[in-house]
């Protein structure tokens, strides 16, 4: 964290973007950036067309190896670089400690702000009954496969019906007082890799008296592309498992965001199926096999790239993954109606999101995006298993250090 060392930082005069300055609020737009080469560009042009504000934009080079530098350089931005790979969270801090503004203004380095972005997130934190904003993105993610689409328009969901008073910030697209942010100490620096520094900091913040505000109309697009394994990868460990230690380190779960009741219960449903198909797999072994076809045609779905194929590359592979149902019904009656009864009771459990997913895409990628939610509770309740054991574990070998500290006193008294 950077507190014991915020009152050495130094100030610099302010890089301004192209429109008239006309907000009051002296804003520092801080960008973390690694091999972003590719997306960076873009992210400062959308900066730079912001409107009806001024301000400086910092772009962290967490020790590129591309040309992220350059390209920054090129486009008037001040920079700063890491000598060494530290992760998003010290690039954040870096930035925050040399910032010129009152407020400090996060983007990611693949997120595209639109012109009233900026300007809107400094207009809320004139509200001074708030130590910090958050936006969202919005409903037209760039990258056109269905798990770029899925994941992009579940966070949208996910912000525009959260509540109004967070419970955690967001550093994709959030807003922070530069002097509340140093007074906590700014963003973790254990987390060394884009992971959830963003969440631990806003639950400092609540702890702390201040209040985050959830504005869905302040939106950005995110360039992001997603495949299913790095889908799995960043849920499991980058967000579900260490936002669980968290959860039980504090004893706090809202009821906000990715932890709604609604979404509790869906992680039940879906253990109960992974129970129920484990016993009827017994005898039913050529349900497996079935099951891991269906996802393989997500797979394949995945990788449907143009508009003119999309929605035709989409409807086959829905079709044949009713007919993978067709034949587990036939061959594994058992497993299929485990399957049919969980396919519905999380459709039913989350059934606005459904609604809106079929609403902006159709109804086949609403259909299609269910099995991938019924994934996405799976690793979401094992990553909760797993983090209830590991802080079992610290529990334990905390009591066995007290121990051993009581027992060497008493052994030197």
């Amino acid at each position: 964290m950077i507190g014991q060392i915020a009152g050495g930082a130094s100030r610099p005069n302010a890089v301004t973007a192209a429109q008239p300055a006309v907000a009051v609020v002296e804003i520092s737009v801080i960008v973390p950036a690694r091999n972003a080469a590719g997306d960076l560009g873009d992210c400062l042009r959308h900066l730079q067309a912001s409107e009806n504000c001024q301000f400086e934009i910092i772009v962290v080079d967490d020790a590129s190896t591309d040309a992220t530098v350059e390209v920054a350089k090129a486009m008037g931005a001040r920079v700063i670089s890491l000598g060494e790979q530290c992760g998003p969270a010290v690039a954040r801090n870096r930035g925050a400690l040399i910032a010129a503004g009152d407020m400090v203004v996060f983007i990611d380095a693949d997120v595209f702000v639109n012109p009233s972005t900026v300007s809107q997130l400094a207009n809320c934190l004139e509200d001074s009954k708030y130590d910090a904003v958050i936006g969202s993105y919005d409903a037209s993610p760039i990258q056109t496969n269905l798990i770029s689409q899925y994941k992009n328009l579940l966070h949208h969901h996910t912000h525009q019906i959260g509540n109004q008073e967070a419970s955690t910030f967001w550093s994709g697209c959030g807003a922070i007082r530069r002097e509340r942010f140093l007074e906590l100490g700014g963003f973790s620096e254990d987390y060394h890799r884009p992971c959830m520094e963003d969440i631990e900091l806003g639950t400092r913040l609540r702890k702390a008296g201040a209040r985050i505000l959830l504005n869905p109309k302040i939106q950005a697009t995110h360039a992001k592309r997603w495949t299913l394994t790095s889908l799995v990868k960043t849920d499991f460990f980058d967000r579900a498992l260490p936002w669980t230690r968290l959860i039980l380190r504090q004893h706090s779960m809202p009821n906000d965001l990715n932890v709604r009741v609604s979404q509790r219960f869906s992680v039940i449903c879906v253990a109960l199926m992974v129970l129920l198909i484990s016993i009827s797999s017994w005898w039913e072994p050529e349900a497996l096999l079935l099951l891991a076809t269906m996802f393989m045609f997500v797979c394949v779905i995945d990788r449907i790239e143009g508009k003119a194929i999309i929605r035709w590359g989409r409807r086959a592979g829905a079709s044949a993954m009713v007919g993978t149902f067709c034949a587990i019904s036939l061959l594994a009656p058992a497993t299929a109606s485990v399957i049919a009864l969980t396919f519905v009771a999380v459709a039913l459990l989350n059934l606005p999101l459904i609604r809106f997913f079929a609403d902006n895409r159709g109804l086949v990628f609403g259909i299609l995006t269910v099995p991938l939610h019924i994934l996405y509770f799976f690793y979401s309740g094992l990553a909760f298993a797993v983090g209830v054991v590991l802080h079992v574990v610290d529990l334990l070998l905390v009591r066995q250090q007290t121990c051993e500290s009581i027992t060497e006193v008493s052994e030197v008294a």
